[in-house]
C-alpha cells in the first residue's frame, strides 16, 4: 500500500466507480452491459476464457432490459 503506484491506481479506481456508479463488486460487464455476479456466471465466464460469444453461451436466453431500481441512476 506503500508503493506510489499502488495509490495511483487505487485512486484510479476509486475515481471510475465515483464516475460511474458503482456501489459493489466484482462488477461483471459484457458487450457493455452490467452482468449479475453470481458465481456459476463467473465460473462459466472463466471457462470460456472471457468470450460471451462462446457456444456454451448460445443456449442463454436473449437479454432483457433491466428495470430502474430506486437506487440507479441512468446513464
Amino acid at each position: 500500500m506503500s508503493s506510489q503506484e499502488t495509490t495511483r491506481k487505487l485512486n484510479e479506481d476509486v475515481e471510475y466507480a465515483k464516475r460511474h456508479d458503482l456501489h459493489g463488486t466484482p462488477l461483471v460487464v459484457i458487450n457493455g452491459r452490467e452482468a449479475m455476479a453470481m458465481a456459476p456466471f463467473l465460473y462459466a465466464i472463466i471457462l470460456a476464457d472471457g468470450n460471451p460469444d462462446a457456444e456454451a453461451f448460445k443456449v442463454l436466453p436473449a437479454a432483457q432490459a433491466k428495470a430502474l431500481q430506486a437506487h440507479d441512476h441512468p446513464h
